[in-house]
């Protein structure tokens, strides 16, 4: 009878084994669904990211293209004005009425030249630093704040 008596504990933990590594199981089952979850989230997340990169890279190309073919433009046709004004210039200097090329080529280069200033702006940027030299300054002059002003 010690047996039978053995018995039913054994019985009660070979159902707790039982029921451990079916719990355990069920644990494993839940952490690989968790970790799939997980893995298919990280993996849409870095699929979504490398289309926005994409499309970004796509967005800039597209806006450097077209303003590079704008300056590309701009250059050919500034271009082909230096080609016009040069063939009238050579057309010109065969002529034999120098004082209608002498106006002529007057005309074309004001046109070159930029026009004189009329603004504040405009004339600030020629405008520059300048020291005197108390050296060659008039006597009577007394120069201050290093060099640069007369009081």
């Amino acid at each position: 009878m010690e047996i039978s008596a053995e018995n039913p504990g054994k019985e009660k933990e070979l159902q707790e084994l039982r029921k451990a590594v079916e719990t355990l199981k069920s644990s494993a089952q839940t952490a690989v669904e968790d970790s799939d979850r997980t893995f298919t989230e990280i993996i849409h997340f870095i699929e979504k990211s490398r289309s926005e990169v994409k499309e970004q890279i796509r967005a800039h190309e597209k806006a450097e293209v077209s303003r590079t073919e704008g300056l590309l433009k701009q250059l050919e046709q500034e271009i082909s004005e230096l080609k016009r004004r040069d063939a009238e210039l050579e057309q010109l200097s065969h002529t034999e009425d120098h004082i209608h090329f002498l106006k002529t080529f007057e005309s074309e280069v004001q046109a070159i030249l930029p026009s004189e200033p009329t603004t504040r702006e405009e004339f600030l940027q020629y405008s520059c630093h300048f020291t005197l030299d108390p050296i060659t300054a008039c006597r009577y002059l007394h120069l201050s704040e290093g060099n640069r002003r007369v009081d």
